[in-house]
């Protein structure tokens, strides 16, 4: 399991590999290292993604799997949460995921490529990509 640090406030619309049938839960709860004394420390608790999780959300999305990969409808905007040493990096845009036997690949708009272990992913963010506002050209209203 993997504790957020106190006081950080989760992206809305992030969908976490919480899942009741593997009993996970979002609590305060005491680190194994603290004694009785201590008070607990205030966050939640979030599990860190297997293959299978990362799979089952990615259908839920309605996604469909060919081969190691899947392509991002374009209708859709997919962000990634990725721990990395106390942060949270996020990786936005992606429109291609490989799902390897011991990683994941994500490629970005930009063409970007990303690779982590599974167990640095926290979770997704999948939203309808922004409409861009219609504004006159120049200073006028």
């Amino acid at each position: 399991m993997l504790a957020a640090s106190p006081g950080r406030t989760t992206p809305p619309g992030l969908v976490f590999a919480l899942l009741e049938s593997q009993g996970s839960t979002v609590s305060d709860k005491r680190t194994a290292t603290q004694n009785e004394t201590e008070t607990p420390t205030r966050g939640c608790m979030l599990v860190r993604m297997t293959r299978d999780m990362i799979v089952q959300v990615w259908e839920a999305e309605g996604a469909k799997f060919s081969g190691h990969g899947v392509t991002i409808r374009e209708e859709r905007e997919a962000t990634c949460f990725i721990q990395s040493s106390g942060e949270v990096m996020t990786i936005a845009r992606i429109t291609k995921m490989e799902l390897r036997d011991g990683f994941l690949s994500l490629q970005t708009a930009k063409d970007e490529r990303y690779v982590f272990a599974y167990e640095d992913v926290l979770g997704f963010k999948l939203s309808s990509p922004s409409m861009p506002k219609e504004r006159p050209a120049g200073f006028g209203r």
